[in-house]
């Protein structure tokens, strides 16, 4: 466990985070099923916005942090070498690559190979990108 303790603005996050997913899951859900009229996809889609979102919403609200007073991952015990905004960032890529492969009419098992393609590429460049 952490010492650190988490700003205000992290605090009020943390309790809203999951509110923000949730309403972007829907909108997402929503949007998808209207434009495919395809219910299971649209789920999976807005799943995996919502869940990117979730992802990246801690990440975001840390760079607010002043970057002097930030500590680097690599220097935490519990590092697991998992950067937590572009993991976000390439759940929602890679579902809402599903969702372009849907609409332009490509077979559902290669909109599946591409969005598993972005997702894990994705996550390389944000990765490196994101500070």
């Amino acid at each position: 466990m952490s010492n650190v303790e988490l700003s205000p603005k992290n605090k009020k996050l943390n309790k809203w985070s999951w509110a923000i997913a949730m309403t972007v899951t829907i909108v997402v859900f929503s949007i998808s099923a209207l434009l495919t009229l395809n219910v299971q996809l649209s789920a999976i889609v807005g799943a995996g916005v919502g869940i990117g979102i979730q992802f990246f919403t801690p990440y975001y609200t840390a760079l607010s942090v002043p970057a002097e007073k930030r500590s680097e991952l690599d220097s935490s015990p519990d590092n697991e070498t998992v950067h937590q905004g572009a993991a976000g960032a390439s759940v929602a890529a890679g579902s809402l690559t599903l969702l372009v492969a849907e609409l332009i009419q490509i077979d559902p098992n290669v909109g599946l190979l591409f969005g598993g393609i972005i997702f894990v590429g994705s996550y390389f460049l944000f990765r490196d990108a994101l500070p």
